[in-house]
């Protein structure tokens, strides 16, 4: 919804749209990545504190690209350029049956010139199981 709204009629919002306040919630759980598509290279310019913690590393500034080899596993690149190709926001929820665990990752594009998208928003969050189970685990080794 609050996507919809920044959006104001548009195809996009632009990533300037949404402000502190409308992070809040999700501070530390936020990653926010370039796009570059000349290259098809995502890239994360800003990833939250608690994301850290869960990678073991901060990712910041490293390329993602489905061809490549890189940190990122295919379960965290697919939703990122699912979002990318559809152009719609995009839930993708992990599981972990054995302890009962779900991470749900939001991915919303966004588009400083309301065509291309150029900036996307994802705010991971775990249900307390999964997040019980980030304390000892790495979330890069989860999405392996």
């Amino acid at each position: 919804m609050l996507w919809d709204e920044k959006k104001a009629g548009n195809r996009y919002p632009n990533r300037k749209d949404f402000s502190f306040a409308d992070f809040r919630p999700w501070l530390g759980f936020l990653i926010i990545c370039s796009v570059n598509h000349e290259t098809q290279e995502i890239y994360p310019d800003l990833v939250g504190t608690q994301v850290v913690a869960w990678d073991g590393e901060d990712m910041t500034h490293k390329i993602m690209h489905p061809t490549r080899p890189s940190n990122f596993p295919t379960k965290i690149l697919q939703p990122f350029y699912a979002t990318l190709e559809n152009g719609q926001p995009m839930m993708a929820v992990h599981t972990k049956p054995d302890i009962g665990g779900k991470l749900e990752r939001l991915i919303l594009p966004c588009a400083a010139d309301d065509n291309l998208i150029d900036k996307m928003i994802s705010a991971i969050l775990p249900n307390p199981p999964m997040a019980d189970f980030l304390k000892t685990n790495s979330l890069l080794h989860l999405m392996s």
